[in-house]
C-alpha cells in the first residue's frame, strides 16, 4: 500500500495520484505486508528508481539475494551493491527512458538467461552476506589500527631524537 511520510492525509494523496496515473493498467494494490520474501521471489524484476541518496538499500539487497535481478537509479549505496557485473542495471536519476530500457531488457530474461537469477544469489551471497560484513568491518579495523600503530611509531621516533644534546634543540 503506498504511504508518503507519517501524515495518513499526505499518504492519501499520494495514492490517489499513484492511482489515477495507474488507471487502466493491470495494477495489483497490496495492504502493507511485514514478509515480502513470496512476493519478492515471484517478481521477474526489482526496479529502484530511488531519488533520495538513501546509503544501505535494502530494496536492492533482498531482491539480489532472492534470485530476482534489480535495476536502480545510480544515488546512494545502490551503486556500491550493484557493481562488476550488476553496474549496467543502474541508471541515472529521472531518466525515464533508460529506466524503461533497461526494465525492458530484463523481459523474458528466464529463458535467454536462465543462470541470472542464481548469479544475482550468488552475488548476494558472497558480498552480502553477514560473514562478508563481518570480514569486511574487521579488516578496515585491522588496517586502521595498523596505520595509527606505523603512524605512533614514527612519531615515537621522531620524539626519542629530541634530547637536550641533540643538535636540533639547540637553539
Amino acid at each position: 500500500s503506498p504511504s508518503l511520510g507519517s501524515d495518513p492525509a499526505d499518504s492519501a494523496r499520494y495514492e490517489a495520484e499513484l492511482r489515477e496515473l495507474a488507471e487502466g493498467l493491470a495494477v495489483s494494490w497490496l495492504p502493507a505486508q511485514r514478509d515480502v520474501l513470496a512476493l519478492i521471489q515471484s517478481a521477474d524484476v526489482a526496479v529502484v528508481p530511488s531519488l533520495w541518496p538513501e546509503p544501505l538499500s535494502r530494496s536492492v539487497m533482498e531482491p539480489l539475494a532472492c534470485g530476482v535481478p534489480v535495476v536502480a537509479t545510480n544515488v546512494g549505496g545502490n551503486p556500491e551493491i550493484l557493481t562488476d557485473w550488476l553496474a549496467p542495471y543502474l541508471v541515472e536519476p529521472n531518466d525515464v527512458s533508460g529506466l524503461a530500457e533497461r526494465v525492458g531488457s530484463l523481459y523474458g530474461w528466464r529463458q535467454r538467461q536462465g543462470d541470472l537469477g542464481e548469479r544475482c544469489r550468488r552475488d548476494a551471497e558472497a558480498r552480502l552476506s553477514l560473514d562478508a560484513e563481518v570480514d569486511a568491518i574487521e579488516a578496515a579495523i585491522v588496517a586502521s589500527i595498523d596505520s595509527a600503530v606505523r603512524a605512533d611509531h614514527r612519531s615515537a621516533r621522531r620524539r626519542r631524537t629530541n634530547s637536550p644534546t641533540d643538535a636540533t634543540s639547540c637553539g
